[in-house]
């Protein structure tokens, strides 16, 4: 089972210290859905920081 969260956070972690990483693909395989919730959780974790919201 993929842990979408932990690759949403991998992405903006990234993001946020403005590094590369390697293709996620690379160690995870990913079909659409899955890529698509990774992107809403990534979406999400941006909109919480955003708002100050703890969770």
């Amino acid at each position: 089972m993929v842990d979408v969260h932990a690759l949403a956070a991998a992405l903006d972690d990234a993001a946020r210290d403005v590094r590369a990483i390697p293709k996620l693909t690379a160690r995870t395989p990913l079909d659409v859905a899955t890529a698509y919730a990774v992107q809403r959780a990534g979406i999400e974790r941006r909109r919480r920081r955003a708002s100050g919201s703890p969770g």
